[in-house]
């Protein structure tokens, strides 16, 4: 209700100031907040009095008892409106204080370079009528008797006593080779770290920036991801995406690697099933491109972490998978090709098979197997 709000807002606060200044023993705390209590209650007072009459409440009561009504209401506010007057004309006083104090407190030091540190100002209290000043003046060149010549001015401007205290630190401000001794030295003491510590949280900002253009870079879906701000690492690991081989994700790879040079960036592209590496027919060449198709897929074990693979050339019949040699024409293409994985730091080994069906046509065709690692129970040493 508004009743609730005034009461709140405008009575409860200085109440409370009120006693605040009570129980610490400020009395001239508790006085004026005891004053504006007053004032807002009588304000109140006032304004619902007014509104009442306004509404056509208290018509019923004589002349007499509204006469009485109102100059009660009426006395009181002029005998509150004393203190509150004298309040507001020492407020005043004070303030024109502070501003001519201030714009008159360098004038002992005219012609020399001065300027005001800080001032305070104290008024008097009861039974003491003098104003104490107290200010810091930095100076190129103390004066003397700088504190009598103000206080004189100040009191006759005032027409009332003047205690004036000055400290004067003396400072040289054409000094400047010292000037830029203190500089170094406090950019040495305060700059320096500052700077290398504001470059340190500038590089870590550019590292996150970088680590979130990074991965916004990568245009499929991930199934897994580690990114390394300060080692400059990030890892994909592709989700299974259809349409995209092997030489798509290589490509991938090395345009990230391109635009960002300073990051190692590896894609380890999704299971995918190796292509049979093509042999020009009765030779143990590559043909044009498989050269490209088996690096591709050299690039894609090393990703994959495959240690140790299995190089598998498929037989005409069984008669050649029992006499499976180094004169062999299928071992001699498998070879060429374990050669370029070991090379690259893969394990490979070589084998023969003969498949019945789709198999037997395979012949000028050399399959790279992954090998699975052993079991636990098949490595371990038996007893």
């Amino acid at each position: 209700t508004i009743v609730g709000v005034a009461i709140a807002t405008a009575l409860m606060p200085p109440l409370a100031v009120v006693g605040y200044g009570l129980a610490t023993a400020q009395f001239q705390i508790a006085a004026g907040a005891f004053f504006l209590y007053m004032t807002n209650l009588l304000a109140i007072a006032l304004s619902v009095t007014v509104l009442s009459r306004f509404y056509g409440f208290g018509e019923r009561h004589s002349p007499q008892h509204n006469f009485w009504q109102t100059g009660l209401i009426v006395g009181v506010f002029v005998a509150l409106s004393i203190p509150l007057g004298l309040a507001l004309r020492d407020i005043a006083y004070e303030t024109r204080v502070r501003d001519v104090a201030r714009d008159m407190v360098l004038d002992p030091f005219e012609g020399r370079e001065a300027r005001l540190s800080d001032m305070d100002v104290a008024f008097p209290r009861r039974g003491d009528h003098q104003i104490e000043l107290q200010a810091t003046v930095l100076t190129n060149d103390r004066v003397s008797g700088a504190e009598a010549a103000l206080a004189e001015r100040l009191a006759e401007r005032f027409r009332r006593t003047v205690k004036v205290t000055i400290d004067q630190i003396q400072v040289d401000d054409n000094n400047n080779e010292a000037t830029a001794r203190f500089l170094q030295a406090a950019e040495s003491s305060l700059g320096a770290p500052l700077r290398a510590q504001m470059s340190q949280f500038e590089a870590l900002a550019q590292e996150r920036r970088t680590e979130r253009e990074l991965r916004s870079a990568f245009p499929f879906n991930l199934a897994a991801a580690d990114i390394d701000a300060q080692a400059r690492s990030a890892v994909f690991a592709a989700a299974p995406t259809t349409g995209v081989t092997l030489p798509a994700w290589r490509s991938l790879e090395e345009g990230l690697t391109r635009n960002y040079a300073d990051w190692t960036v590896s894609v380890v592209p999704p299971p995918l099933a190796l292509t049979p590496i093509p042999f020009a027919p009765s030779e143990d060449t590559l043909t044009p491109g498989a050269a490209d198709m088996l690096a591709d897929q050299v690039w894609a074990l090393q990703r994959w972490g495959a240690g140790q693979v299995e190089v598998v050339a498929y037989l005409p019949n069984v008669l050649a998978a029992q006499t499976f040699d180094e004169r062999a024409l299928g071992h001699r293409r498998a070879a060429r090709i374990a050669a370029v994985l070991e090379e690259a730091g893969l394990s490979a080994s070589i084998a023969g098979e003969f498949r019945r069906g789709e198999f037997a046509e395979r012949e000028d065709r050399i399959f790279i197997r992954p090998t699975p690692p052993p079991a636990e129970d098949e490595a371990a040493p038996s007893e």
